[in-house]
């Protein structure tokens, strides 16, 4: 689980607390509250492909119903996957490798050069 999931469950909890208390004062906010803030938690969970949308959608209902969920809709955008950061690496170094093993090559033929 990404950090960013994690932190919109422990924040929609906390919402849907602060959205039960709410009631007791306003009955349709508080309600208001807990519904966005169940979003909140199913939003990232429910849809597997991590992309700026998720992060957008939370930061609107962070905005219209839950504050506390800007916060993770934040961290959903800024959040990078490591499986294409690792093909990047991994292409790198197959590159250097290849440079290497030219030079090498080109290293030992020299030296046979040398010897004849």
């Amino acid at each position: 689980m990404e950090s960013y999931q994690s932190i919109s469950i422990i924040l929609g909890i906390v919402g849907i607390i602060v959205g039960f208390i709410s009631m007791f004062a306003i009955a349709s906010l508080g309600l208001w509250v807990v519904f966005v803030s169940f979003v909140g938690i199913a939003l990232p969970l429910v849809n597997t492909k991590h992309h700026e949308k998720v992060g957008i959608i939370m930061i609107v209902l962070g905005i219209l119903g839950n504050l506390l969920l800007i916060i993770p809709g934040i961290m959903a955008i800024r959040y990078k996957p490591e499986g294409n950061t690792q093909s990047q690496s991994n292409e790198e170094v197959q590159k250097k490798l290849d440079e290497t093993e030219k030079r090498l090559t080109e290293l030992e033929r020299r030296k046979r050069e040398g010897r004849e």
